[in-house]
């Protein structure tokens, strides 16, 4: 007959303390070595010897090693410490050991002894703790992670956080999240990128964002006809679905609209005097005065630089092009090195009609003028100009030489 487990564990032990074959006390304990032989069970207890010895045996089987029965009476019906007796539980393999054990399981000297050859199975790293290797083996990490920064080591922090963060130190994490990430080009679509940048704070929208960076060459690409634009400007532009010819002031049709903040936008114009005029008085146009300023200015340069050097100047660092003319242009060329260092002269010719074919070239590259945002010496005669330009401008010289 076979008695339920937790029914016979209870059995049994009362049979063995009503006959004194059992005293426990809370320091010492009693225990009759005849109750560990089978003949004994056989003799007093038969009807109770065959499933004694089978529970004996399954329990035998849980450790790496053959307890006796006076070990299976004091642990499995007296509640007595395995590990007191120097029993060790068994387990298959080290995937059941980081799977099954218990806290002290984990740390005991036994184990580490006894699965240490396996555990350079797991990692090819020197580990701190056991936890590490759990950690290791729960997220199958083989070698040790590296310091984004630095290259250094990353700490083992414990088995709840693991790894501080792929960072050595708070150091070396915030001075990686400060530095700009590569640019990189999406595969998404524009709206797709629309919403993953709108889920960024706008605090957060540059190169130090990993997840805008991921992203930024479609942005850029958006308005990339366009230069000297800010990243927050080209930004606005994108994610407000804008032409790039929205950022030209509508009034002078020449220059570049002033940029307030990616939030803000653009102003409605340029902030010079004569398109702020024209903006609040639409119908107002320039004075009389201004009129004959004006051309009293035209009429003096188109007399003095009527003969004079035709020059195209190259900014390699910028990759634009400075069309202009002048009776000095070695003077006039340095003048320009204040705003932009590295230029490099391409075609210096003397024409008897410079200012005229100036004014062609300016007309004929209108469309691929540079627009600046702010003003300086010469801001109007900058374009993007390609290897048929050159050509172009040079067809041009040879022609009115």
């Amino acid at each position: 007959m076979n008695f339920e487990k937790e029914y016979f564990r209870n059995l049994i032990k009362n049979i063995l303390i009503e006959n004194g074959l059992v005293k426990v006390s809370d320091k010492t304990g009693y225990y009759n070595n005849n109750i560990s032989r089978e003949s004994y069970w056989e003799n007093n207890f038969p009807e109770y010897k065959e499933q004694f010895f089978e529970t004996y045996r399954e329990w035998r089987d849980m450790f790496d090693s053959d307890p006796q029965v006076s070990f299976f009476i004091k642990c499995y019906f007296f509640d007595k410490n395995p590990r007191s007796l120097g029993l060790y539980r068994r387990f298959k393999d080290i995937k059941d050991y980081f799977e099954n054990a218990t806290h002290s399981e984990l740390i005991s000297k036994h184990y580490h002894s006894y699965f240490k050859d396996e555990f350079k199975d797991i990692v090819d790293f020197e580990t701190d703790n056991i936890y590490e290797v759990k950690m290791c083996f729960d997220n199958g990490i083989r070698e040790r992670p590296k310091c984004r920064e630095c290259g250094r080591d990353a700490p083992f922090t414990g088995a709840l956080n693991g790894y501080f963060r792929d960072f050595c130190c708070f150091k070396c994490q915030m001075d990686y999240n400060n530095k700009e990430k590569t640019p990189k080009l999406s595969n998404l679509s524009d709206d797709e990128i629309r919403e993953i940048v709108s889920k960024i704070p706008p605090d957060r929208r540059n190169l130090t964002n990993p997840k805008y960076a991921d992203v930024y060459l479609n942005i850029y690409n958006y308005s990339k006809d366009a230069v000297d634009l800010k990243q927050n400007e080209r930004q606005f532009l994108f994610m407000n679905k804008l032409d790039i010819n929205y950022i030209v002031c509508p009034y002078c049709k020449c220059h570049k609209k002033i940029f307030k903040s990616s939030v803000e936008g653009y102003r409605e114009t340029c902030g010079r005097k004569s398109c702020i005029k024209l903006r609040i008085h639409p119908n107002c146009g320039p004075s009389d005065e201004e009129i004959n300023l004006d051309d009293r200015i035209s009429e003096n340069r188109n007399t003095i630089l009527s003969s004079s050097f035709l020059y195209v100047i190259y900014s390699k660092k910028n990759d634009f092009y400075k069309i202009g003319i002048s009776i000095n242009p070695t003077s006039r060329v340095s003048s320009f090195l204040q705003f932009f260092d590295d230029f490099e002269l391409k075609f210096c010719v003397f024409l008897k009609n410079a200012n005229d074919v100036e004014y062609e070239f300016k007309k004929h590259f209108k469309e691929k003028r540079v627009l600046f945002e702010s003003s300086f010496d010469g801001h109007t005669e900058y374009f993007k100009l390609n290897n048929d330009d050159l050509e172009y401008i040079k067809r041009v010289l040879y022609e009115n030489q």
